[in-house]
């Protein structure tokens, strides 16, 4: 993550607690969406049914019926903006735990699409149904886990797995001593 240069303390600090708030926080918004397994996007509920273009572009957006975009819902001019990033975290913070506890009051919350168990090895998110009995068992308590499923395994830099992970791999300057090996470098390394 990189900040422009003339971004200050406070407008940094705002967006890293947006960013811990997100981490902390945004599986409580997981029942408001849908998968696609056939796009691997995420769609929010109100926008599943419908088959409207996908927007790439802020500037596409349309906010009104009427065709107008409006730069801010709010009737009063924002005195501090120290205060009302402040009530932003507050507000989205009271919204996400809404949306969790409205979905754990349903008897079964619907499993919606799911990969083909010949790919779940691949999946390395939690689908929607999985939060909301995650929720109702342990409540705002996030179980932690040791375990890491999916394609992605991140290793520390300190454990032998990683230290030794080229262990029996030549080298570089070995490789191009060997004719096989340069072979294998002009093929695997060529330039277009």
């Amino acid at each position: 993550m990189s900040f422009p240069y003339f971004a200050d303390d406070a407008e940094v600090d705002y967006i890293l607690d947006s960013l811990n708030f997100v981490a902390d926080h945004g599986w409580k918004f997981l029942p408001q969406y849908e998968f696609d397994i056939h796009s691997a996007a995420w769609h929010h509920t109100s926008r599943s049914a419908d088959n409207l273009p996908t927007k790439s572009c802020l500037s596409e957006l349309q906010f009104f019926g009427d065709g107008t975009n409006s730069t801010s819902t709010s009737e009063t001019p924002i005195h501090s903006i120290a205060a009302h990033r402040r009530e932003n975290l507050e507000q989205a913070a009271l919204q996400a735990d809404a949306c969790m506890k409205e979905a754990a009051l349903l008897d079964s919350f619907p499993e919606g699409q799911k990969v083909l168990k010949s790919h779940e090895w691949l999946r390395w998110f939690v689908y929607p149904y999985e939060a909301v009995a995650d929720y109702k068992k342990n409540g705002d308590k996030v179980a932690l886990t040791d375990k890491i499923t999916g394609p992605c395994q991140p290793q520390l830099y300190g454990e032998d797995a990683m230290n030794h992970i080229w262990d029996g791999m030549p080298s570089m300057s070995k490789l191009k001593r060997s004719r096989m090996g340069r072979l294998m470098l002009r093929h695997y390394m060529s330039t277009p």
